[in-house]
C-alpha cells in the first residue's frame, strides 16, 4: 500500500471539490463512507482480460475438436478471470488541511502524485511498500 500527506492551502469543501473533479474525469468512481472518499476503477489489464476471456472461450470451443486444447482453454480463462476483476483502489480523507491519501497500486500513487501537483499541494509524507520517503 502506498501512502501519502498532502498539505493544502485549500479550504476543506473545495480540496474535497478538486479531488472529486480531479479523479471523476480520469475515469475514477466515486464513493463515500463517513468522512472517507474512496475511487475506484477498473485495472489497466481490462483489455488484456476481454482478450484472454475471448481466446479461452474460443479454445474451449475448439477442444471439441482437439482435446489437448482443453488445459490452455482452462489457464487462459482463469487468468482472464483474475485480471478483469483487479480493481484499483484510492482512499482519501481531508485532517487539518492535510490530504491523507492510501493507494493500493502504483499507477493510483502516480495519478495521486499528479493530483498533488495540480492543486500546488506540498507533499509532507510519502510512503512506499519498502521504504518509507520523507520530505
Amino acid at each position: 500500500m502506498w501512502q501519502v500527506a498532502i498539505l493544502t492551502y485549500l479550504p476543506p469543501p473545495e480540496a474535497l471539490s478538486k479531488a472529486a473533479t480531479f479523479f471523476s474525469s480520469n475515469g475514477w468512481e466515486l464513493y463515500q463512507e463517513d468522512n472517507v472518499y474512496i475511487f475506484e476503477r477498473s485495472s489497466i489489464f481490462t483489455y488484456l482480460s476481454f482478450a484472454l476471456l475471448a481466446t479461452g472461450v474460443i479454445l474451449l470451443i475448439g477442444s471439441f475438436l482437439s482435446p489437448s486444447n482443453l488445459p490452455l482453454a482452462f489457464i487462459f480463462l482463469l487468468i482472464g478471470a483474475i485480471l478483469y476483476h483487479n480493481k484499483q483502489t484510492i482512499a482519501l480523507a481531508l485532517r487539518e488541511n492535510a490530504l491523507l491519501i492510501a493507494t493500493d497500486s502504483y499507477e493510483a500513487f502516480k495519478e495521486t502524485l499528479l493530483f498533488a501537483e495540480t492543486i500546488n499541494g506540498k507533499i509532507i509524507h510519502a510512503e512506499a511498500p519498502t521504504t518509507p520517503l520523507t520530505t
